[in-house]
Parts: C-alpha cells; sequence; structure tokens
C-alpha cells in the first residue's frame, strides 16, 4: 500500500470524528419582542390584557404584589460538554393589587449572577446502617396479622 494513502486512511477517521461534533444552538422560552413590549403602559395596561399581548409568562411570583417573569436563552452545546448560555432576556412586569401594571423591567446576560450550591447533606439514621442491618432491618418487624389497636 502507498504510504500516502495509508496516512489518509489514518487521518481520515479522525477528520470526519471532528465533523461530526458540531455545535448546536437551541433557543428557549419565548422572545418578547420590542413591538409588543411598546403596548404596555404603566399605570393603564391590565393583567389580562399583558397576558393578551405577551402570553402566559414563565414564571409568577404570587407573594405579595403580583409579578411576571417572561424568560429566554439561548444556549450552544458542544458535544459532550456542559452547555453555554450566549443570550438570555429576562421581562419582568410587576401589577399592583387591583392587576395594573407598575413597572416593566428588562435583564439580560451581563446582569446574571452565579448562584454557588451548598455543598453540606443532611445526615439520615440509614446512613450508619451497615449493609447486613439495612437488608435484615424489617425480618420480624410485620407479623402476618394486623394489629388491633
Amino acid at each position: 500500500m502507498p504510504s500516502k494513502l495509508w496516512k489518509l486512511l489514518t487521518v481520515l477517521p479522525f477528520i470526519m470524528l471532528l465533523g461530526a461534533c458540531e455545535s448546536t444552538m437551541v433557543e428557549r422560552g419565548a422572545a418578547i419582542d420590542a413591538e409588543k413590549l411598546a403596548k404596555i403602559e404603566i399605570n393603564k395596561t391590565t393583567l389580562p390584557e399583558v397576558g393578551a399581548i405577551l402570553g402566559s409568562p414563565a414564571a409568577t411570583n404570587n407573594f405579595g404584589e403580583p409579578t411576571w417573569y417572561y424568560i429566554s436563552q439561548e444556549m450552544e452545546y458542544w458535544a459532550f460538554l456542559k452547555p453555554n448560555v450566549t443570550q438570555q432576556n429576562i421581562v419582568i412586569v410587576r401589577f399592583d393589587k387591583s392587576g395594573t401594571v407598575q413597572s416593566v423591567e428588562q435583564k439580560d446576560l451581563k446582569d446574571a449572577k452565579t448562584v454557588e450550591a451548598v455543598k453540606q447533606s443532611t445526615p439520615t439514621s440509614e446512613s450508619q446502617l451497615t449493609i447486613l442491618q439495612q437488608l435484615l432491618g424489617n425480618v420480624g418487624r410485620f407479623s402476618g396479622k394486623e394489629s388491633t389497636k
């Protein structure tokens, strides 16, 4: 076999493998365009009207005065790696107790903050048992008769 053909057959699978690892863009949520957002007027537009203009919110806050959140994200996935958020937009609509819009606020990826997860765990009584105690723990605990208490 000629050496050029041998090199080509050796390198070709790696080139094909790299070509298969193309990134994928995924959009989540419904992006709110400026045209729809301009229809909402502070102290005038009501809660049902906002629902008709923008649709159902992604999340709501029902504690205190109602707040609706419209969240959209664009994420890039590359093979098996952790996805990368490339774009994010959040529209926050706050209502007063009567259901009239009090404020409309927009946030993007620059406003995002990283939240660290707590690395503590809650111990349980089962975590101190040996494997044998766990396997035989229910032996004799149940009799075939129902108690008459």
